[in-house]
């Protein structure tokens, strides 16, 4: 919900109501196959549940720290006309001469303005599309990995809740 409202750690040129549809839909199709898959996961030993578990909550922080990395060095912010611009992965001659010229990004943005940046960017619609799925993905997979990794200690804590009611 906070994505959707306030826009969190998500570029201007990526609609955040997508992205966060995005990120609800994976979600609930992952809960979707855990429950379809639910009879041949309680018959994982509660260690291999445990391990892949604490396996997926890792990858929840690596991804997380992939995100942020790659969020920092393309979401690039101008406080003189207090924008921010989502640079591509790769850069067409025209936009990668006007930041060597002017020495780094932001400071082309300043020779140049912020408009003629957007244009040289526009000029690479394929290079930008990628950019902005790459950042898609990258957002999305920390919460997979969340939910994923919740997911196996939940079918481990489930199992172990069947097994004592079996008991007493």
């Amino acid at each position: 919900m906070a994505l959707i409202f306030y826009n969190l750690w998500v570029p201007v040129e990526i609609p955040h109501s997508l992205l966060g549809g995005i990120v609800e839909a994976a979600g609930v199709s992952t809960l979707i196959v855990f429950y379809l898959k639910d009879s041949d996961l309680k018959k994982q030993s509660s260690i291999r549940l445990t391990r892949l578990g604490i396996i997926f909550c890792s990858l929840f922080l690596l991804s997380l720290l992939a995100y942020i990395v790659i969020f920092d060095s393309q979401n690039i912010y101008n406080s003189k006309y207090d924008i921010t611009i989502l640079m591509p992965f790769w850069k067409n001659q025209e936009l990668s001469y006007m930041i060597i010229k002017a020495g780094s990004v932001n400071s082309a943005i300043l020779q140049y303005g912020p408009e003629a940046i957007r244009k040289a960017i526009e000029d690479t619609p394929l290079a930008f599309s990628i950019t902005k799925l790459i950042i898609i993905v990258t957002y999305v997979l920390p919460f997979e990995f969340l939910v994923i990794g919740f997911g196996f200690l939940a079918v481990k804590a489930r199992n172990k809740t069947n097994f004592q009611n079996t008991i007493h």
